[in-house]
């Protein structure tokens, strides 16, 4: 909403600017009408009036191109969110129009009509201190602080996004797919028969069928590695214990988060041991591995003196470290992570993770896989229905809603800066004609192309830069309270800033820039024929 407000506003601006720019045009008009009897109730009508029927001709526009612009940007509006004409739209079209005519109509309808008629029929348009210059100033620094702001807004969001997707996480998470698992908290455990285990498995009889399927599955043509787990290594389900810390330490105990797999979890995902060595097989629990955040945590500088002692990872259960694995990413980057113990309990490791062979791998290929794959579940969980995902895949859906809030800050950038360039591009015509005489005499007198084209561009750089100066603050508090919503975030840099006020300019100046150069190319005797 705040969004499309903006862009109302501008639209409205450029409504504004370009009517009190046209008053050169229009004030003989405005004087000959006077002359024969008007006054000025009767020209503010006339003014209110068009803007009136420029605004209900856009309402109707919009209004048939509302469905097909939600069939375009659908995955930008939630689900059932339907469009029809009842009283509710009705009374916002009809608030709508109101409000663009009265703010589109209002000031044209004041200068225009304020026009002597003996001063404006000689071709007199404007007396000292009109002030109508500064006011088109004033509506391009407008325009183009909030385009900039936009522009700023962008380039900060798609550094942050294109950190978080191609920052290191610490795990390989290429031509992975995870499979089942259990939603429930591992550390949680209930008792066979209660109203929370009717009709789901034994664990013991769960975690059988989990290794068959995981043997089957080991068998299929392009899968390369099988594993069973709890849960990915960056994934929404998370098991915490508060009290963790070093067997009899008087230190504060600290949040453990705890990983569930045996000795080839690491491989797999292809951790570093950073520290001591992996899991041995078949050890079911007797010894742990901890993230080098965790070793930090337990207060060891050097994280390989944490290898042998005993970890508290229960109010019950105690384990000795066997490793220090390098750190990596548990959740998204909004989260911090916690310190990391991974442990084998195959009781628990309920998911598998499947590394598929995918080099050279068409989609097709592909597809057939799945298909084998879906199979094979159906041969053991036939009452479970088949679902997998990419890790990789799961991982860009933690930033979803970050990456629509960017693609749609990047479509507010389009439109606000073809606003803005399209009022600058009017404004720069009427210019040119109302200076042609001026750059005639300055031909004449010498000048080159290049100085007339400067002399008309140097303005715009001018109001581009207040502009820059105003949106540089608005857009740093803006986009500072975004980026305060990652744990784990880029800096403001200066140079987006600059980046910012470069593009602006460069914009600016590809739109008038031609108007300037054939205006600076006329030929001067055309522009002073009549003098």
């Amino acid at each position: 909403m705040a969004v499309a407000g903006f862009i109302l506003v501008l639209a409205i601006v450029n409504f504004v600017n370009l009517s009190t720019a046209q008053s050169l045009q229009r004030a003989k008009e405005i004087g000959v009408r006077k002359v024969l009897g008007g006054n000025r109730s009767g020209i503010a009508v006339q003014f209110f009036t068009e803007s009136l029927l420029l605004t209900v001709a856009a309402v109707v526009l919009a209004a048939l191109l509302v469905r097909p612009v939600m069939n375009v940007f659908a995955d930008l509006i939630p689900a059932g969110v339907p469009f029809r004409v009842d009283r509710t739209t009705g009374l916002f079209f009809l608030l709508a129009t109101t409000v663009t005519t009265l703010l589109a109509g209002f000031y044209p309808a004041k200068v225009l009509g304020r026009y002597q008629p003996v001063l404006t029929l000689k071709g007199i348009t404007a007396t000292a201190g009109s002030g109508k210059g500064t006011l088109r100033r004033g509506l391009i620094v407008f325009q183009f602080t909030i385009s900039l702001v936009f522009i700023i807004a962008s380039l900060v969001m798609g550094s942050q996004l294109r950190y978080v997707l191609h920052t290191n996480l610490g795990f390989k998470t290429d031509a992975i797919i995870t499979l089942g698992g259990q939603p429930t908290n591992p550390m949680h455990t209930t008792t066979i028969g209660s109203d929370k285990t009717k009709g789901r498995l034994p664990a013991k009889a769960e975690t059988g069928k989990v290794a068959v399927l995981a043997d089957k599955i080991r068998q299929v043509a392009g899968v390369q590695q099988v594993i069973q787990q709890w849960k990915s290594p960056m994934d929404k389900k998370h098991s915490g214990f508060g009290g963790g810390g070093l067997k009899n330490s008087p230190e504060k105990p600290i949040d453990l988060s705890f990983h569930f797999g045996n000795q080839d979890y690491i491989p797999f995902y292809g951790m570093k041991l950073v520290a001591g060595r992996n899991l041995l097989p078949a050890d079911s629990g007797r010894e742990v591995l901890i993230s080098e955040r965790c070793a930090h945590a337990l207060g060891f500088a050097d994280v390989s003196q944490a290898i042998g002692q005993e970890l508290v990872a229960s109010p019950v259960e105690v384990y000795p470290i066997a490793g220090v694995v390098a750190d990596f990413y548990e959740n998204s980057f909004h989260q911090a992570s916690w310190p990391i113990v991974i442990r084998h309990d195959p009781a628990k490791e309920t998911a598998l993770a499947v590394k598929l062979t995918a080099k050279g791998m068409t989609a097709g290929e592909l597809q057939t896989l799945i298909d084998k794959l879906a199979a094979e579940w159906k041969r053991v969980f036939p009452e479970k229905p088949f679902a997998y995902s990419f890790l990789d895949d799961r991982i860009a859906t933690l930033y979803a809603d970050d990456l629509r809030t960017e693609r749609l800050t990047n479509l507010a950038m389009g439109i606000t800066i073809f606003i803005s360039c399209l009022g600058l591009l009017g404004l720069a015509i009427f210019s040119t004609e109302r200076r042609a005489r001026e750059i005639g005499i300055r031909k004449v007198l010498g000048a080159s192309v290049a100085g007339i084209v400067i002399l008309l561009c140097q303005e715009i750089v001018f109001l581009i830069l207040i502009a820059l100066l105003l949106a540089s603050p608005l857009a740093w508090y803006l986009m500072h309270d975004w980026l305060e919503g990652f744990a784990y975030r880029t800096t403001l840099s200066g140079w987006l800033f600059v980046a910012a006020g470069l593009a602006a300019i460069g914009l600016a100046l590809l739109t008038v820039g031609f108007q300037s150069v054939k205006a600076a190319m006329m030929n001067p005797v055309k522009s002073l024929r009549s003098e």
